[in-house]
């Protein structure tokens, strides 16, 4: 098998070829719905892995999921077995999960795929995190792109400005995450080699990242809403002001692409993709907004409704907005919902004309929003429910005001001082 089955470029009368993946005859006649897929919008790096995962798909689907899912005990087989197999906790990853999950996966694949399971122990594992975790130590960084799914690109060995510790040590851990998930379901699958590796790498301690603390204010929302508004972009202040307000995940309010097996009803395809999210509909006459976050989607099913009359900078944001149809954020050069990718990079943008710090990234806005609450004095039930948490405990990792914190127990205990003497 090639590296890229199903591979197949189209040319068109203007500009270059476009790459597709064309399901195998077999699958299309065992009833296999998609019989092409546009990879025009793929990074070229991930076209192989994109590929592979498909066509085993397709074949499974042709074989109709036959219980013998190929594994001959080496690390590539173990891969496809994780993403193929139907009953695998990969089927049931949201779509942002999903595509990190594969790239690091696909990546895994093709530079350990070889290596038995049964001959490996803790140690090798020590080693490839070392590897992982050191710029410009392995291959992904060798050859000038990013272990990171949709983060910018590495520069080459000898660059001064190297990939900062931190990323690469955040990369390291998603790795190892992949692989632990990849292992667990061997064992599920009664594999005795994946279930005694899992055991020798569950306790490591190995460097993990350090939790961030950046937390914009209101005023660094406000900066970066005037930028975007600048730079034509109102329907993206928007969504700043949203997530800051209404402390909502970045996808929970510019929605997300994607596949179109997904089984979530959409009206809006594009790229081999349909496009799930919130609509202007989620809006009442009330002005309260309906959200049922994703992650809740998958578990409780607890929506979280906000009254947005009481959201200053949304409102603010709103009355810059002529049209109010179809989805609630849209690139305003285009008229359609954003890509991940372009949205993250008209953060950098605006994170530049606003004068904003670089360490500041878009996701954190939720946890500023968070934190403000925390520093008013807002319950933590309080805070959890906006969060769309359903515990109180989970709610602390988003509350940054560490400074704040420590100064409400020195001032404690400088009382508690003053009342004994």
């Amino acid at each position: 098998m090639t590296d890229t089955p199903g591979l197949k470029w189209r040319k068109r009368t203007t500009g270059p070829p476009i790459p597709y993946w064309i399901a195998p005859r077999q699958a299309i006649k065992a009833g296999f719905k998609i019989k092409s897929w546009n990879l025009s919008r793929c990074p070229p790096e991930d076209i192989p892995g994109r590929c592979q995962r498909m066509y085993a798909e397709a074949l499974a689907f042709a074989s109709k999921y036959k219980a013998s899912i190929p594994y001959d005990g080496t690390i590539a087989s173990l891969i496809n077995l994780y993403q193929v197999h139907p009953d695998s906790p990969f089927q049931r990853l949201s779509a942002t999960s999903l595509r990190t999950y594969s790239g690091y996966a696909s990546r895994l694949a093709k530079q350990y795929g070889e290596r038995r399971i049964a001959d490996l122990t803790g140690l090798d594992v020590m080693r490839w995190h070392k590897t992982w975790r050191t710029p410009h130590g392995n291959n992904y960084e060798s050859a000038g792109y990013n272990p990171i799914p949709g983060s910018r690109p590495l520069p080459r060995s000898g660059c001064k400005s190297a990939l900062p510790r931190q990323e690469t040590v955040a990369a390291a851990a998603m790795a190892l995450n992949v692989l632990k998930a990849a292992l667990s379901f061997g064992n599920t699958c009664g594999f005795r080699d994946c279930a005694v590796f899992r055991g020798m790498i569950s306790n490591l301690r190995l460097p993990a990242p350090k939790p961030r603390e950046e937390a914009p204010d209101a005023q660094d929302v406000r900066l970066a809403m005037e930028a975007a508004v600048a730079l034509g972009c109102p329907s993206a202040a928007l969504a700043y002001a949203l997530q800051f307000e209404t402390a909502a995940r970045q996808y929970d309010i510019v929605g997300q692409w994607v596949p179109l097996m997904a089984a979530h009803p959409s009206g809006f395809i594009a790229g081999g993709k349909k496009w799930i999210g919130p609509t202007w509909a989620a809006i009442d006459a009330d002005m309260i907004l309906t959200l049922t976050p994703s992650k809740t989607e998958r578990t409780t099913g607890k929506r979280v409704r906000i009254d947005l009359k009481l959201c200053p900078m949304v409102m603010e944001a709103i009355s810059t907005i002529e049209r109010r149809a179809g989805p609630l954020i849209v690139d305003d050069r285009t008229g359609e919902p954003f890509w991940a990718r372009q949205f993250e990079r008209l953060w950098g943008k605006v994170r530049a004309a606003a004068g904003l710090r670089p360490t500041l990234w878009n996701r954190d806005l939720r946890a500023g929003g968070l934190t403000e609450g925390s520093m008013a004095g807002a319950s933590s039930d309080d805070r959890a429910k906006l969060a769309g948490h359903s515990q109180k405990i989970s709610q602390r990792v988003y509350d940054r005001d560490v400074l704040v914190s420590s100064s409400r127990v020195n001032e404690a205990r400088a009382k508690f001082r003053e009342r004994k003497e």
